[in-house]
């Protein structure tokens, strides 16, 4: 299923779709796709100089210290994270990376594969990646 939907001022992209581990367990992977290229082309219009802004990415765990240690490495890459418990998935706690960036599809696509890398090694998943509200 692809959503491209704008929420309370955020937009937010996501691909989810199954796919089967090494264990043969079926589990969730998004990746960036023709839909996301429509949401960058949306933030940054052709033609226009693609600006810096902040970029907020969504990654689920199991464990509040699943979250915490994958927050820990972003923040060692110099993103900005959080992590909390995931009001809309119960027994999830939800770390939310933010870093300052030029979103175009194929550095979105890149920081994709690697969020869904860091999540997938510390038990979780990389879920999607959106707007913050404009200040």
């Amino acid at each position: 299923m692809i959503l491209s939907v704008p929420l309370g001022g955020k937009l937010c992209v996501t691909q989810e779709c199954f796919i089967k581990n090494k264990d043969n367990e079926a589990r969730f992977m998004s990746h960036p796709n023709q839909a996301q290229q429509a949401a960058v082309d949306k933030i940054n219009p052709v033609g226009e100089p693609i600006k810096e802004q902040a970029v907020d990415f969504f990654l689920y765990f199991p464990t509040e210290w699943d979250a915490c240690v994958a927050a820990s490495q972003l923040m060692n890459l110099h993103f900005s994270a959080s992590v909390r418990s995931a009001d809309s998935r119960n027994d999830q706690w939800l770390c939310q990376a933010r870093k300052k960036l030029r979103p175009t599809a194929g550095r979105l696509r890149s920081l994709a594969i690697f969020l869904e890398r860091l999540a997938s090694g510390n038990n979780g998943i990389f879920d999607t990646w959106g707007l913050p509200d404009p200040e």
